[in-house]
């Protein structure tokens, strides 16, 4: 290819790639920088100058230097992920309520006209539970396992590479361990000598 001609989208793919996952199951997903997710408002307020001084140094950020709510939000961010960039299968968000947007309750007047008073009520829709009914058949963000949404965490933002080419260089230099079928502490074998 000539220096005049384009190739800004050569290398990069238009496909979705179909990713082994933990637990030997396969996905199809999509990866987005975290400056996309930046950008588009996605990240939580807590988070935003962490992922700031990210996105500017080219570093990952530490989440043992994070506090409760930090953690929190960033496992928002990860179900987020996981909805957002799992094409197949498809993850939905869990349900909520549309009518009350998940509080449980919504507004009503009470009294007479002249006097109206707004007060807080069950929601009607969902019987103030703040969820709609589940649909069978889906998956939910919240049945998909902890390690295979940190996977897709990595993974989309491109913290994955690493882990492929190390288990890449480590393939047939780590040999597997036996299976010992005997396996009995000394305190035990001590007190049965005793006897």
């Amino acid at each position: 290819m000539s220096p005049h001609e384009a190739s800004i989208s050569e290398g990069w793919g238009t496909e979705t790639p179909i990713v082994e996952v933990p637990g030997g199951r396969h996905a199809k997903i999509r990866r987005r920088p975290i400056e996309t997710f930046y950008k588009e408002g996605l990240i939580p307020n807590s988070l935003m100058p962490v992922v700031r001084d990210a996105i500017l140094k080219g570093e990952d950020f530490n989440i043992e230097d994070f506090n409760d709510s930090q953690v929190i939000d960033l496992l928002s961010v990860m179900d987020m992920m996981v909805v957002e960039c799992v094409e197949e299968p498809r993850v939905y968000p869990i349900p909520v309520c549309r009518t009350c947007e998940g509080k449980g309750t919504v507004e009503a007047e009470k009294g007479p006209k002249d006097k109206k008073t707004k007060i807080q009520i069950d929601c009607p829709a969902c019987e103030g539970k703040g969820k709609e009914e589940r649909v069978s058949g889906r998956v939910y963000v919240d049945e998909v396992p902890f390690d295979v949404k940190n996977f897709v965490y990595a993974y989309v933002i491109g913290g994955v590479d690493d882990l492929e080419s190390f288990l890449a260089e480590a393939n047939g230099s780590v040999e597997p361990v036996s299976e010992r079928k005997d396996v009995e502490s000394k305190a035990k074998r001590t007190a049965r000598g005793k006897r």
